[in-house]
């Protein structure tokens, strides 16, 4: 089902081109760049990754085992960590370490590792989970850290919308997108490139507002997303531009 707004007729000799859409962000025509954003169910939301160690992080005997991952945070403002421990008839630890200091320590059966920082000043961090059997009570003892992993997020996002530059532009005329702000913040930009380079010539705007830039000019939208929950989910879902064009 398209998503397309409502259009009316052109202008004496002039008439609306079709809009240009960009509904899924896969279309064939559309280019997308995206920071610290990512294209999910057909829009475009703040990027939520997962970074995972090895599956087990596992002892069945005295001794330790480890793993190490160094996740890229660029993009990300915010590290989350939180692993339970299991230990099974032996006496040990699981801990958690921040680029190389130890962040977070468990030893009872249920406890947890955890750590919530901010990472928004760096590139990437290393993270180690790792667990220690100091005494083993059975054949059966075992000490885990099971299934573990990091989850990322953003706070704050862009994606820039572009398509080809139409060649029979008589005015640009009309700019219109769906967003689902999900209690928080999203902001439509409107840039011109007059040939020397991107400039921001409106926004944020509304849905139907004018296309202010030279018929000559390219033009492209750049979004900015942006929350205070990381449980929200603020998105763009759809988005278009529309010209009338030169008479034949």
């Amino acid at each position: 089902m398209t998503r397309v707004p409502s259009v009316g007729g052109g202008q004496g000799s002039q008439a609306f081109a079709p809009w240009d859409e960009a509904e899924t962000f896969g279309e064939s025509d559309v280019s997308v760049s995206l920071t610290g954003t990512q294209i999910a169910g057909e829009s475009v939301g703040l990027l939520s990754q997962t970074a995972d160690f090895a599956v087990n992080i596992e002892r069945d005997s005295v001794g330790t085992a480890s793993d190490t991952i160094s996740p890229d945070v660029s993009e990300v403002e915010v590290l989350e960590v939180e692993e339970s421990l299991y230990v099974n008839d032996c006496s040990g630890e699981g801990r958690l370490y921040v680029d190389g200091n130890l962040t977070d320590t468990a030893t009872s059966d249920g406890d947890t590792v955890s750590t919530s920082q901010d990472v928004s000043d760096q590139s990437s961090i290393n993270l180690t989970l790792e667990v220690e059997m100091t005494s083993s009570d059975s054949t059966y003892s075992s000490i885990n850290l099971n299934g573990s992993s990091a989850q990322l997020f953003a706070k704050n996002g862009s994606v820039t919308i572009e398509w080809p530059a139409p060649p029979d532009v008589y005015r640009w005329d009309a700019a219109s997108f769906q967003i689902s702000e999900d209690g928080e913040t999203v902001g439509v930009f409107i840039e011109e490139n007059d040939g020397t380079g991107w400039t921001e010539i409106a926004g944020p705007i509304s849905p139907g507002d004018q296309i202010a830039a030279h018929p000559n000019s390219q033009v492209r939208f750049r979004v900015e997303l942006s929350r205070t929950d990381r449980s929200n989910n603020p998105a763009l879902d759809a988005i278009y531009r529309r010209y009338i064009a030169a008479p034949a």
